[in-house]
């Protein structure tokens, strides 16, 4: 029996809207074919060489360990059919096997298997956020099991109406929320070959998630800069690493999972692994952030004599965390970051910034500086690590708002109604005492 069991994109099946393309495993059985989708990708994302989804895919690493994990069932199935089936079509035997294999139609149990996937492919805190979701909806739904057939548009409904009525989620919590249930069900619409234009998401409008981000002024930033600690004081690293989250926009986890050997002094760059995308990235840094680490790099040198690179730059881990679980890993993080945004809240009450304080204002800080600088978009999107310009492009309307608010102090200047008409009559008052005189 001649076989072979290939990945490919199947160029008759491509939605012209999204360019995209049916991304399947062909099983082919004495010349005769199968398909079975994995999902629909985009050509460049295709990796036709190595037959793999390319990193530039959002979900890489999920899809491509669908493909191995179903180029290695298909495998077993073919195996059998080769050993035991005695029949004549032997591509026919293998549909009828697949069909068995993927029957079962309960939206938990396929959840629980794609968690296995995330768990070990995304970042703990990204797994942890879509699991917690997950455990609202059952503890809603209250019940084992959830056929495909009842997940309706009215069952939706009634889950945001849950989360907005007895959990008191704001609106930001309510649309993340939904966002994340229709991508488990999405998956389980391409996993059983269902086309997605029957989802009850397509009739769901999903509400703008609110957008109000903290960020300083540059004579707030000032202030903390011109503040002055010794260096035995815990508010003096405290200090640093925050304006280095100011100056680079770095997501705090990831500052603090810096080590010497990230820091490329000759061309002033990190080159590190952002934690919650698992991609390697080089980060340029400006003279404001690179001075902060460099002179950090003196003193480390005084210190031990020489670079000691696999220590961190910033002291707040006590543990090295690639030795810890994914779970023990993100709660020293999470301790971490704790920390340091309450004495963060000191740093602004010694400073007089009237602002709730946290490690995440740095990095709003950071964009809402760069945009309003006349900053490039695209690029201010590859410097955040945003997944889309959507999301960078949040922080222009945010500069466009404080445009405005700062245009409109005119008018508590010189209010029409008030203002102009008062300074006028006591003009005329004073013309009329002159002529008087």
């Amino acid at each position: 029996m001649a076989y072979s069991i290939t990945p490919i994109l199947r160029k008759d099946r491509i939605n012209k809207r999204t360019e995209e393309f049916a991304l399947v495993i062909r099983v082919t059985i004495d010349r005769k074919h199968a398909y079975c989708t994995i999902d629909k990708i985009r050509k460049e994302d295709w990796n036709f060489e190595k037959q793999e989804v390319r990193k530039s895919h959002p979900n890489h690493a999920i899809l491509n360990t669908r493909i191995t994990n179903g180029k290695a069932t298909y495998q077993k199935i073919v195996n059998e059919i080769e050993v035991y089936y005695e029949g004549g079509d032997k591509i026919e035997e293998f549909r009828k096997r697949i069909n068995r294999k993927s029957q079962s139609t309960d939206f938990f149990e396929f959840v629980q298997k794609l968690n296995e996937d995330l768990y070990t492919q995304r970042s703990y805190s990204t797994y942890k956020r879509y699991v917690s979701v997950i455990n609202k909806f059952k503890g809603f739904y209250k019940k084992e099991r959830l056929s495909i057939g009842e997940f309706k548009l009215e069952l939706i409904r009634k889950f945001e109406s849950h989360l907005i009525s007895n959990l008191k989620n704001n609106q930001s919590t309510v649309t993340s929320n939904m966002k994340v249930l229709s991508f488990y069900l999405n998956q389980f619409y391409i996993e059983h070959e269902i086309d997605l234009i029957k989802s009850p998401f397509t009739h769901y409008s999903m509400k703008p998630e609110e957008f109000n981000p903290t960020f300083l002024e540059i004579s707030e930033i000032k202030s903390i800069m011109n503040k002055s600690y010794t260096p035995m004081n815990p508010l003096n690293e405290v200090k640093k690493v925050f304006l280095f989250e100011c100056f680079s926009g770095m997501r705090i986890g990831d500052i603090l999972e810096l080590k010497w050997e990230n820091f490329h002094v000759g061309t002033k760059e990190l080159h590190y692994i952002v934690r919650k995308t698992k991609k390697e990235t080089i980060h340029p840094l400006n003279d404001l952030a690179f001075n902060i680490l460099n002179i950090k790099l003196k003193n480390h040198k005084q210190d031990y004599g020489k670079i000691q690179k696999g220590k961190y730059i910033f002291g707040f881990l006590k543990k090295d965390i690639t030795n810890l679980s994914k779970e023990e890993g993100l709660n020293a993080i999470s301790s971490a970051t704790a920390l340091i945004n309450r004495r963060l809240k000191k740093i602004a009450e010694e400073v007089n910034i009237n602002k709730n304080l946290s490690t995440h204002v740095g990095r709003h800080t950071y964009a809402t500086m760069l945009v309003s600088l006349g900053g490039n978009t695209h690029y201010v999107k590859d410097l955040l690590g945003h997944s889309s310009l959507k999301m960078t492009e949040r922080y222009v309307s945010i500069v466009e708002s404080s445009k405005r608010n700062t245009n409109n102090l005119w008018n508590s200047i010189f209010d029409k109604s008030n203002n102009i008409q008062h300074y006028g009559r006591k003009r005329k008052r004073a013309e009329e005492s002159i002529s008087n005189d």
